[in-house]
């Protein structure tokens, strides 16, 4: 698929290189072009079972990397028209159960279960807003406890900050975490501050994340319900380290790889944060 050769590309700013997401853009593309012109329930009666799978996996596809609510609703419709006496069609549905919850789609989720009278393991959380006068800065989601998650706001615009877009999950962000808390002393002791941020992928997520803050002491992953809430972050892959000075972003690192990023990290530091570290 063309798509797939352009989901990332780099863009130079002064001496840094930065790499930008294009997923969002080219599969809403993808969306908006082909598959809300094609899809009919009419159209739909005439498919063949593997038809409708490869349908399936496209919309699977989409919503993976670019989840709307048009993309969202439109599942929900085609999942809600197909046989429920076909096995593959009964992952289907638990499938679109996993994407809406994906999609922070709570109220649509809890429908969604009255209406199939499906049950679930899952813990759909609830979330407590700040008033509107205390929403100022960039907003994520804490995770207290098991079942609530509260909306806080951090402002960037003065000090400097690490960014860190991690997951719990993948093997580089592990590498990254184990290296970090060993020098966590060392790195939270100097004048910057470390945000770290996960984007909601899967079901399961939510619980996992609040396991793993609780077992870490130098490390709180905080949830992201809409990346547009942090325009500055231009690639979501994991890890990327974002860092920022005086609400400027002034270089990033993506990846760290089995040997380690430590003298990049440090080189960063000394270089923008004007604050002398070594390995």
């Amino acid at each position: 698929m063309e798509i797939e050769s352009t989901l990332a590309s780099e863009e130079s700013v002064g001496d840094e290189t930065f790499v930008l997401d294009n997923r969002l853009n080219k599969f809403q593309e993808l969306f908006s072009m082909c598959i809300e012109n094609v899809y009919s329930p009419t159209v739909m009666l005439t498919w063949s079972d593997e038809e409708i799978h490869t349908f399936f996996m496209v919309l699977n596809h989409i919503n993976f990397y670019a989840p709307t609510d048009a993309s969202l609703l439109l599942f929900s419709k085609f999942v809600s028209e197909i046989s429920e006496d076909n096995s593959n069609h009964k992952n289907y549905r638990k499938q679109l159960e996993q994407k809406l919850w994906k999609g922070w789609q709570f109220d649509e989720l809890q429908n969604y279960k009255l209406i199939s009278g499906e049950s679930s393991t899952y813990i759909i959380p609830e979330i407590k807003s700040k008033k509107k006068n205390q929403q100022k800065g960039h907003k994520y989601l804490r995770v207290t406890n098991p079942k609530l998650l509260y909306e806080d706001y951090i402002d960037l615009s003065s000090g400097n900050f690490l960014v860190v877009v991690g997951s719990t999950l993948c093997s580089p962000s592990k590498r990254f975490t184990s290296w970090y808390e060993k020098r966590a002393e060392e790195l939270q002791s100097s004048e910057f501050s470390v945000v770290w941020l996960t984007k909601q992928f899967e079901e399961s997520r939510f619980s996992n994340v609040y396991s793993f803050n609780k077992e870490h002491t130098h490390i709180e992953y905080n949830f992201v319900q809409a990346v547009e809430d942090w325009p500055f972050i231009t690639y979501w892959g994991t890890p990327t380290i974002y860092f920022l000075s005086d609400g400027k972003l002034v270089a990033q690192i993506v990846g760290w790889p089995a040997e380690g990023r430590e003298n990049q990290v440090f080189e960063k530091i000394n270089e923008y944060f004007a604050i002398e570290m070594s390995d």
